[in-house]
């Protein structure tokens, strides 16, 4: 029988029941399922932070597209006037910043 962890439990002498349970679970582990979970738990999470994203941008003017946890901090410069310019005529009158929580810029105050 192959065994995940094999000089961790074999070579001990089980004194209760439960620990009998316990080798005889941790032997029948495949390798890879472990591995496995690991990945479908994080694919699963990937897919719900990506859909919370995507409903939390529904409705909101366009804008430059951010970097997770950073948001548009990246691509602010010194003069940040210059860059709410350069994104006014790139995304219109109004666009949305990454701060990293959504900032609409309104640049007209007649919208």
């Amino acid at each position: 029988m192959f065994s995940c962890f094999p000089n961790l439990f074999l070579n001990s002498v089980p004194r209760y029941e439960h620990e009998l349970l316990l080798n005889s679970l941790l032997n029948q582990i495949h390798p890879y399922s472990v591995m496995i979970i690991l990945l479908v738990t994080l694919a699963i999470v990937g897919i719900l932070c990506y859909s919370l994203f995507i409903n939390r941008i529904k409705g909101l003017p366009p804008g430059p597209p951010p970097l997770p946890l950073l948001g548009n901090f990246h691509q602010f410069e010194a003069d940040l006037d210059k860059k709410f310019f350069e994104w006014k005529r790139k995304y219109g009158k109004a666009f949305t910043v990454w701060m990293p929580n959504p900032t609409v810029v309104i640049t007209d105050y007649k919208i």
